[in-house]
């Protein structure tokens, strides 16, 4: 074998040296890429399901705030009806008291009227008032007196008759009842966002009458809403200036 020879086999054998070399060194980077790219979506994974938890945690949140505002806005409301049932017991009593008073002092005046009836009565024997010429004139001819006996006849006295005392009867408004799920009445209808509004009614023959939207809505939700009025409250009494509160969460 000549040097050539030798030579071209020593430069084959480095190059298939270094090549499997390189072969295993990017086998054993793409093995350290593996390993950190399944730690990184570990890492993703981790962070997403953190991110579901806030986002979840945010959504309960805000419907207890939904909630608590819509509860807090119908505590409002039942305040505002007694104290306008308050104000209408204190006109009613004021009223009252009025009447009262003008009828005592009707009784007052009647009871002096009879008072002086009867001591002008006792004074002049139910003959009228004696005059002076009477008791001091001359004495008439003796005549026969034929004693006449005298009916002295009382006068009634007039019958205070008191009037009644008619206390009004005033209802509060009714609530919705909790078994009828106002839920299945929109089920049908889209929404877009959230939506909060109130709606004032009377309550007049059993029926709901003058219903009024706080804000403008579209026919089908006025419709669905007057239907869920008239199927959860009670229509016994009449009653007026009404109002509930709604919230639509999407």
């Amino acid at each position: 074998m000549n040097k050539q020879t030798i030579v071209i086999g020593m430069l084959v054998v480095g190059t298939f040296a270094l090549s499997c070399y390189t072969v295993i060194s990017n086998d054993n980077e793409m093995k350290n890429l593996s390993r950190q790219m399944y730690k990184l979506k570990q890492e993703q994974s981790t962070v997403a399901n953190k991110i579901d938890a806030l986002f979840d945690n945010y959504s309960a949140i805000d419907n207890a705030l939904s909630f608590y505002e819509a509860d807090t806005n119908m505590n409002l409301e039942q305040i505002r009806e007694t104290l306008l049932v308050l104000d209408e017991l204190g006109t009613t009593d004021t009223m009252l008291m009025s009447r009262l008073e003008r009828i005592q002092d009707t009784q007052e005046v009647q009871g002096q009227e009879l008072l002086n009836v009867k001591e002008e009565y006792s004074a002049t024997g139910g003959f009228g008032v004696l005059t002076g010429e009477i008791a001091l004139g001359t004495m008439p001819e003796p005549t026969e007196i034929v004693e006449t006996p005298i009916a002295v006849v009382e006068e009634p006295e007039p019958e205070v008759i008191e009037e009644p005392v008619v206390e009004p009867i005033v209802y509060s408004c009714p609530r919705p009842d909790r078994s009828v799920d106002f839920g299945s009445f929109i089920s049908k209808i889209p929404f877009s966002r959230d939506t909060r509004f109130s709606v004032a009614f009377d309550i007049q023959n059993q029926e709901i009458v003058n219903v009024e939207f706080s804000k403008r809505l579209n026919s089908k939700l006025t419709k669905a809403v007057v239907k869920y009025l008239d199927k959860s409250l009670t229509k016994d009494n009449d009653v007026k200036d009404c109002s509930l509160p709604f919230a639509i969460e999407v």
